[in-house]
């Protein structure tokens, strides 16, 4: 799991590079991965407006940083999570929902801005030499459902509230 995680860092570092046009040196162990990421590029000719760009909302008291949002040929303005791993999970959809309605994100300076509404949301899901492009639903539904993930999470596990349901072992 720690190097799937290192390999998706690794990925998206160089995936930020290459769609602003930049030299990227590639790993060899990485190469398979580029090669997938290099074949959606060419494939949908996106334009990078945003790359790891840090969002926030004061209401939700959240922050996160989101992988990329595109003007896509034919599609539009796109928010677009990059995933490496060899499976897909339906709690992706709640991050990407969470992202995207965020109130603000930061600029290069560092300053607030609105956050950019997007027309559709995906995710990338990069595989060796190759990969999906996969539209979901991360609409106010999803949102939502994210918001209540996040109360459980503060409410239960955050303050260790759990801890209290131990008992002890039997003597």
């Amino acid at each position: 799991r720690d190097d799937a995680a290192i390999r998706g860092t690794d990925v998206h570092a160089i995936a930020e590079k290459f769609i602003k046009g930049e030299p990227v040196e590639v790993p060899s162990h990485l190469q398979p991965y580029v090669d997938g990421y290099a074949a959606y590029i060419e494939d949908f000719n996106p334009t990078s407006i945003h790359e790891e760009l840090v969002v926030a909302s004061r209401e939700h008291l959240v922050a996160g940083t989101l992988d990329s949002i595109q003007d896509i040929p034919g599609i539009g303005r796109a928010q677009v999570d990059y995933k490496t791993g060899k499976d897909f999970y339906g709690e992706y959809v709640l991050q990407v929902a969470a992202y995207r309605y965020m109130e603000v994100y930061l600029d290069a300076n560092g300053d607030e801005q609105p956050m950019i509404p997007v027309d559709e949301t995906f995710i990338l899901h990069i595989k060796p030499g190759d990969y999906e492009l996969i539209r979901v639903q991360a609409d106010e539904a999803a949102f939502q459902k994210f918001l209540t993930s996040l109360a459980n999470y503060r409410q239960n596990l955050q303050s260790k509230r759990h801890d209290a349901l131990i008992l002890g072992p039997l003597q």
